[in-house]
């Protein structure tokens, strides 16, 4: 079953490697070849992850990355890349809607970064190896107010 999942995930452009099997707080994934399963408590949150042998032995995160509350709601999904979170991150409530959605490269956040409070989009920023670029959105009181980044410092007009 879980392979018919894996290979629904993939026509459907997902990574199948964050796919969660259903197991009340108890989150799975399936890692990436060279790795291992690893998980535990995380916070109030139960999280699966992959690990790698690193340089010295130690343990390095590689691999999806997924967490549940005890409820076994998602909690938060990404991927790690050699210890450095990569790719979209998402963080969810305990009602299953998403409270941020950001880009990461190299552990860095990079690209659209996006956060909602009760549903409701509060803050819409770009970002480009740590550092805001271009116009950043925020809604504050049903207004939308835009601001102007270059290097992570607001531009003045």
């Amino acid at each position: 079953m879980f392979v018919a999942a894996a290979i629904l995930a993939v026509s459907l452009g997902q990574s199948p490697a964050v796919i969660e099997e259903k197991a009340p707080g108890r989150p799975m994934v399936t890692c990436p070849a060279g790795t291992r399963p690893a998980g535990g408590k995380d916070g109030e949150a139960e999280a699966a992850y992959c690990t790698k042998a690193g340089r010295l032995g130690e343990p390095v995160m590689h691999g999806p990355f997924l967490s549940a509350s005890k409820s076994g709601a998602k909690r938060v999904e990404g991927e790690y890349v050699d210890g450095k979170r990569t790719g979209r991150w998402i963080a969810y409530d305990e009602l299953g809607r998403k409270v941020e959605d950001v880009g990461f490269q190299n552990d860095l956040w990079h690209g659209k970064r996006t956060q909602w409070i009760a549903g409701e989009k509060v803050l819409e920023q770009n970002w480009v190896a740590g550092k805001r670029q271009g116009p950043q959105k925020e809604w504050i009181k049903g207004r939308e107010v835009t601001v102007e980044f270059k290097d992570d410092a607001p531009i003045k007009k």
